[in-house]
Parts: C-alpha cells; sequence; structure tokens
C-alpha cells in the first residue's frame, strides 16, 4: 500500500507538474462587505392576511429572493413597520400590505403615503424614506396608535406621482375632489407627521399620473467579481442614471437585453458588453454564423423593449464575437496561411464598410477568406480642427475666418450641426442651423 500511494503522488507531480498551464485565475479582492455580495440562495414567501413571512412558507405568496443574513422590512395597513432577520417563519402583524429586503442607508427608496389619523379622524400625506432601524422595533407612522394607510406606494428612485383624492358627499360640502402632487412634499422622517389633506372622510384614491425621480441622477458601477450592480465605486463605472434610464448588457450568446439598474440584479458571467443604453448610439457586432460557417459584421439600433433580442443567427454553433457601442470602431482580421502563403492583416472601418441596419438584419459577410483571429480597436475621440471650403457640415459652435488664406475653419466642440454657407460676393457667411 505503501509503495502503490508513492507511486499514485508521483503520478499525480508528473500530470500536474510544472509543464502544465494553470487552468485557474488568482485575483487580488480588496474587503468586501458580505451583505452586499451574498448569493440570493432563499425565496421568501408572505401570508399578508395572517401576518407571517418566512422562507419556509412555501404554499404561500411568494415574494422575493433572499440570503440567509439579509433583514425585511414590512408596513401593514394599521401603520406600523418593522424590520426583522429573515427567518423560517415569522410573525410581523396583519394585514401586511407591504414587505421588502431592507436596505441600510438607502437614501433612494422613498415611500409615499396617506393615512388617517385615529385621534382627530384628518387626513395626512408624507414622503419619507428609511436609513436605519432597530430590528424587531415596532414604529408608527400614523403619529398614534389608531391610525390607518389608505394609500402607500414604494418608489426606488424616489419617484413621486400624482394622484385625485375623491371625498365622501356631506352636507354642505362643495368640493368632492383633491388632486396632490407627491412632488410638492418634501421628504421628511418617517415618524414626521405631514402635511394635512382634508378633514373629511376620503371614498378613494385614484393615480392620475405616474411618478417621475425627484432625486438627482444615481451614480451606477458594476462588479464584474460578484456580477452585480453598486454604488460603492466597485468595478466599472456605467454612467448616472436617471428613473428610466436603462442598462444595455449583450451576451457571447447574441442575447442582448434592457434591463433597470436594480442593484439586487445577478448577472450571468458571459457578459460581452454592460453599459448605460443610449438609444441614439449604434451597436456593432461580429459574429460567426454556424450554418454558413463565416463571420457577418452589422451596425444597429438597440431596440427599446422588455424582452430580450437575439441579435445573430440563431443557428446550432452561432456566437458573437465583437460588440461595441464605439461611434467608428475599427476592426483587425488575421487570416489562416493557406497553401504556405501568408496573408496580410487587414484592418476596416466599421463605419465605411456598413451602414447602421435593423437589429434582425443579418449583416455583411466580413470576408470570403478563412479568419483566424479578430480585433476590435477603438480610437478616443479627440477635439480636432475641421478646414470648411465654400459649402460643408461642421460640428461646432466656433467658427472662425482665417484672414490671411480666406478659409473657414470650425474647432469641434460638440454635436451640434450647422451648415456654413459663405457667399463669394461680400465675403460673407451665413450660419444655418
Amino acid at each position: 500500500m505503501v509503495d502503490y500511494a508513492i507511486e499514485f503522488f508521483k503520478n499525480i507531480k508528473k500530470k500536474y507538474g510544472e509543464n502544465r498551464g494553470r487552468k485557474t485565475e488568482i485575483k487580488t479582492f480588496d474587503n468586501i462587505i458580505a451583505a452586499k455580495v451574498v448569493a440570493k440562495n432563499q425565496k421568501l414567501y408572505v401570508n399578508r392576511e395572517e401576518g407571517f413571512i418566512g422562507t419556509s412558507m412555501r404554499k404561500d405568496e411568494f415574494l422575493c429572493d433572499c440570503s440567509d443574513i439579509d433583514e425585511i422590512i414590512v408596513f401593514r395597513k394599521d401603520g406600523k413597520v418593522v424590520v426583522t432577520k429573515v427567518d423560517k417563519k415569522t410573525f410581523v402583524g396583519k394585514n401586511i400590505i407591504h414587505a421588502a429586503v431592507f436596505k441600510k442607508k438607502d437614501e433612494r427608496t422613498t415611500y409615499n403615503l396617506i393615512y388617517t389619523n385615529g385621534v382627530n379622524k384628518n387626513s395626512y400625506m408624507k414622503r419619507f424614506q428609511i436609513t436605519s432601524s432597530t430590528r424587531d422595533k415596532e414604529y408608527d407612522l400614523t403619529k398614534n396608535s389608531k391610525g390607518e394607510i389608505i394609500y402607500f406606494t414604494v418608489n426606488p428612485n424616489g419617484e413621486a406621482e400624482k394622484v385625485s383624492v375623491h371625498l365622501r358627499a356631506l352636507q354642505r360640502l362643495k368640493k368632492l375632489k383633491i388632486d396632490i402632487d407627491f412632488s410638492d412634499l418634501a421628504i421628511k422622517g418617517k415618524l414626521s407627521m405631514g402635511n394635512l389633506v382634508c378633514k373629511t372622510p376620503i371614498k378613494k384614491i385614484e393615480l392620475r399620473e405616474e411618478g417621475v425621480s425627484t432625486l438627482s441622477a444615481r451614480k451606477i458601477w458594476f462588479d464584474d467579481v460578484v456580477n452585480k450592480l453598486n454604488v460603492d465605486e466597485r468595478g466599472q463605472f456605467l454612467g448616472e442614471f436617471e428613473s428610466n434610464d436603462k442598462i444595455l448588457v449583450v451576451h457571447k450568446s447574441g442575447i442582448m437585453q434592457l434591463l433597470n439598474f436594480d442593484l439586487s440584479r445577478h448577472f450571468n458571467e458571459d457578459i460581452l458588453l454592460i453599459e448605460k443604453w443610449k438609444s441614439q448610439q449604434p451597436l456593432t457586432a461580429v459574429y460567426y454564423d454556424g450554418q454558413k460557417e463565416c463571420y457577418f459584421i452589422k451596425r444597429f439600433l438597440a431596440v427599446d423593449s422588455d424582452k430580450a433580442n437575439t441579435i445573430i443567427s440563431s443557428s446550432k454553433g452561432s456566437y458573437l464575437e465583437i460588440i461595441s457601442s464605439h461611434p467608428s470602431p475599427d476592426i483587425n482580421i488575421s487570416y489562416i496561411k493557406e497553401r504556405g502563403k501568408d496573408r496580410k492583416e487587414e484592418t476596416i472601418n466599421a463605419v465605411e464598410f456598413i451602414a447602421v441596419k435593423g437589429d434582425k438584419a443579418q449583416g455583411n459577410k466580413l470576408s470570403s477568406k478563412k479568419i483566424q483571429k479578430i480585433e476590435l480597436f477603438e480610437s478616443e475621440t479627440e477635439e480636432e480642427e475641421i478646414v470648411i471650403n465654400d459649402e460643408a457640415i461642421a460640428t461646432t459652435e466656433n467658427v472662425q475666418e482665417d484672414s490671411d488664406n480666406n478659409e473657414l475653419k470650425a474647432v469641434k466642440s460638440d454635436d451640434s450641426k450647422i451648415i456654413i454657407d459663405e457667399d463669394s460676393t461680400d465675403n460673407q457667411f451665413k450660419l444655418e442651423l
């Protein structure tokens, strides 16, 4: 047995020794907060009427994915809010109107609320955020223990909607409808009383207009270590996002998606491109068609859709090689040596090679020769001086005349297009927007 064990380990050393390349990747990690990167390996369920919430209640309503170390925030119709730890089954109070994973120090999620005060029967409205809370402690949002919530919304990016409040028809009451714009309200603490809506009973509340964000743009990063979005400046900076902005995600399989910037979303590892979506910015894609056994190139605009779209051939063996949002990328092509002859590398400019078409278009064949390697080059766009003679199109705001050679010069400064027309009879020129 000893001899056998020795030979066994010698064989492992020989097989996986010096000449064998490493297949794993060594990375250096910064200090990571477990709560921010932990896997959502549990499913959370809720029984709103009975007031139970937990991960073992599979017969009840599915709420969301969560982790073992998450905390849950729960709002009830009686105006109480409580934060509790995820467990198999926990009683949090009857008549739950909202429950979600609680995010500490969240200064974006804003709650819009209209409630009836249990003492004077008046109705009040307020906007508030909950950035911290003592675990398992109930807070009263209605200022006393006898209030009731009659309208409640959760706004992940500080949205403020408009609603119409219909009052009960009482004697001597002339005005039966009140229009409310939540953007007129300041965001205060969760225990504030809020602003008075009315002193008469409310019949119903109707949504009049969807809300838009009242907060500043949110800076979002993508961390490719855990494949999640964050606001902690980890990974690739995607940009500043307003409430209606979306993230463009393209996978190696050729699937393209437009997604909101939900920080709880987890992405797959086969992402080729992830960035802030710009509706008028064309994408350049090079893909291999498994059926035709050749490469195609296409330029297209990403269509605004909630559904995932396939931008390459659906035939077996097809895959996306390159995807870029650069305005004018260069594609370098290396060819396979044939009949003992070397073929020179070729570089093509995507803008000159093909026009912008639909996202379902096949595109143009990249080359009839056998391709060995394809590389993408994205040159930085620099400000440059453009010399304009007679009639031309320039992207500029600053146009000057060179007195020495009577040429018009334009300094490129932005994307505004102007037509410059020089009148040769009186040496004057016009700028036509």
